[in-house]
């Protein structure tokens, strides 16, 4: 069992970790917009725009760090969330037992009224969200540059 769930985890590694380097970039290059997804993700009931634009607006960040956070982003965002057949067929073993344990574990949990978990859990599911959204405005920008660029002739 342990092998089958650790075959999900194996396979959607560079979604995870493609993720958590955006969101690391975010963080070290453009703070402000780091702020931003943070307080939009803190309160997923009732998200914070006013708050989340004013992190973004009030925080300068130089020309230089926006281009390098560009640069990098484009560069994971094509280069690192590409998964083989591979990965898609191993993963796909593991999801249904990963599934089935999480959906007893915490219905065990809700049931005996530990639920303090549940905030964190999905703050934290959001800003993946965003992130993962980010990263697929990006890569629908440079896939129509690329398809501008390459029906030119």
């Amino acid at each position: 069992m342990y092998q089958v769930i650790g075959n999900l985890f194996i396979g959607v590694a560079p979604i995870f970790g493609c993720t958590a380097a955006l969101l690391g970039l975010d963080w070290f290059l453009a703070p402000g917009l780091f702020q931003a997804i943070f307080k939009l993700a803190d309160t997923p009931g009732q998200p914070q725009w006013t708050a989340s634009w004013q992190a973004l607006t009030s925080t300068s960040t130089s020309w230089w760090q926006l281009l390098l956070l560009l640069i990098l982003t484009v560069t994971i965002v094509i280069g690192g969330f590409d998964l083989s057949p591979a990965d898609y067929q191993n993963s796909a073993i593991g999801l249904y037992s990963t599934v089935g344990i999480v959906l007893v574990l915490t219905t065990l949990l809700t049931l005996i009224g530990i639920t303090n978990w549940i905030h964190t859990l999905v703050t934290w599911g959001l800003m993946v969200a965003i992130i993962l959204g980010y990263s697929l405005l990006v890569s629908l920008v440079v896939m129509l540059i690329t398809h501008l660029l390459t029906n030119r002739a």
